[in-house]
């Protein structure tokens, strides 16, 4: 790889699950951003961004904040062959925030 950058460095951010659905861990689902003065989804993305440099492994964190992997297991016991549904992804990570 480039730069000796592995998949425990990489960091996919995407308001398409499907974008990412093969690394998985790797991806941050957002909402989509248009500009948008009341807007505070890029302030927070940035926020979140600045706690990962650091991170041994940003897979981790990145599973554990999102619950996409939960989602994933949920969905692949519900139907074999089926894609990530972005907005699945935004309910699940919406009604997370909520709790």
């Amino acid at each position: 790889m480039q730069g000796g950058r592995v998949l425990k460095d990489i960091i996919i951010v995407d308001n398409k699950v499907e974008s990412y659905s093969s690394n998985l861990e790797n991806g941050i689902p957002i909402i989509s951003y248009y500009g948008q003065p009341g807007d505070v989804m890029l302030k927070r993305l940035a926020k979140y961004l600045l706690k990962l440099k650091d991170a041994p492994d940003v897979r981790v964190k990145i599973l554990r904040d999102f619950y996409l992997q939960e989602l994933a297991e949920l969905q692949k016991m519900n139907e074999a062959n089926c894609v990530l549904d972005s907005n699945e992804i935004k309910a699940c990570v919406l009604k997370a925030r909520d709790n």
